[in-house]
């Protein structure tokens, strides 16, 4: 489930004590805002706010069964509690009840109209169940509500590139860098929308902004990596990409890329034992083989990568590029009815018919 902020909030009429352990959450000291909330309720047993503010805290320290009894306390005395049922709702939508989200959040905006949290939560989790127009009809609610809530702007930016909506996507990504010049991920999905139209430099300027802001996040190296690599700058794109695999050691997705680069530059034994790093780390990924068998067929093993190339249709029947690769394998080999059989599969997938011309006049 997609994040949902369910940050307490600080009104000014707050008893400060409540105040100081909202600040204690935001840092994370979830134990000092126990503490503060605690007392809170000794002085004032029905006191929802501290509550709530201390369902927050012990779902941040994952005790989330408590958490539920919180809310579920301030629900004994007041039903209609706004708070408390998107507290329970934000609870519901993480364990993946996305039902019993709803009906929570539903009563939350029945209670309180105007409470621009809780149109931005129940529209995250229809996005989760695939209803994205009612998903969109809330987050423009939230914005009317609270038209500078970062959050909410984001949400709906990543939810109108989803739709291809891809200015609408611009606009509230702007707003929110508007709004907040030290968001990485509003840069991160700016510079993704203009490296697929093709706007390599402003990309590459969103990218650079991302990385300067948190220069530890290895799918920013990766992203402005792809930016350098489409612009022909292999060198620098390498450069990214072991940033990216320093950072992430674990992550398929940076060797891969990596591999690719190095396989373009006939580094083909480099490349197959990248491409051997994505197999061990996600076996079930075909991507892996794709570019084990690509590796081969560049040593001039086209058998072997025929076996690989077999894998990765396994793994993915549906996917065009597998069957693409295998008939240039065949070709490698002679296998003309081979290779037009995998050719004629692969533009049945959609591939493109140019480039099956291309490979079956080189026969």
């Amino acid at each position: 489930m997609a994040r949902i902020n369910n940050s307490p909030q600080k009104p000014d009429d707050a008893d400060p004590r409540i105040q100081q352990g909202i600040s204690y959450i935001a840092a994370l000291d979830f134990d000092a805002a126990i503490e503060e909330l605690d007392a809170v309720i000794s002085d004032d047993p029905e006191n929802a706010q501290a509550w709530c503010c201390r369902a927050i805290a012990l779902a941040g320290m994952g005790f989330e069964e408590a958490a539920m009894d919180c809310y579920a306390q301030v629900l004994e005395w007041d039903p209609d509690n706004a708070s408390a049922r998107l507290g329970r709702g934000t609870m519901y939508a993480g364990w993946g009840e996305s039902n019993l989200a709803l009906e929570e959040m539903n009563r939350a905006i029945a209670s309180e109209p105007d409470k621009a949290g809780a149109y931005l939560a129940r529209g995250v989790v229809y996005v989760h169940a695939d209803e994205l127009e009612l998903a969109m009809d809330d987050f423009d609610r939230a914005v009317e509500i609270d038209p500078s809530d970062t959050q909410v702007h984001s949400h709906r930016a990543e939810l109108c590139s989803q739709l291809g909506l891809l200015n609408e996507a611009m606009r509230s990504y702007d707003t929110v860098i508007q709004l907040d010049p030290g968001d990485f991920d509003a840069y991160m999905g700016r510079g993704a929308i203009y490296a697929d139209d093709g706007s390599f430099r402003q990309a590459l300027t969103d990218f650079n902004r991302a990385i300067k802001i948190n220069p530890d996040d290895a799918h920013a190296y990766l992203a402005r990596g792809g930016v350098r690599e489409a612009t022909g700058k292999q060198r620098q794109a390498l450069s990214d990409y072991n940033r990216a695999i320093r950072l992430a050691p674990d992550y398929a997705f940076g060797y891969f890329l990596r591999g690719q680069v190095l396989l373009s530059q006939d580094k083909s034994a480099a490349a197959l034992a990248d491409f051997e790093t994505v197999v061990t780390l996600e076996p079930d990924n075909p991507a892996g083989y794709m570019g084990r068998g690509c590796a081969y067929i560049e040593q001039g093993t086209s058998t072997q990568a025929i076996e690989e190339f077999n894998t990765a249709i396994r793994l993915d029947p549906s996917n065009p590029t597998p069957y693409f690769q295998r008939a240039t394998a065949h070709v490698h080999l002679g296998n003309a009815g081979q290779a037009e059989a995998d050719f004629g599969t692969a533009q049945a997938l959609g591939l493109d018919m140019e480039a099956i011309d291309a490979m079956m006049r080189e026969q």
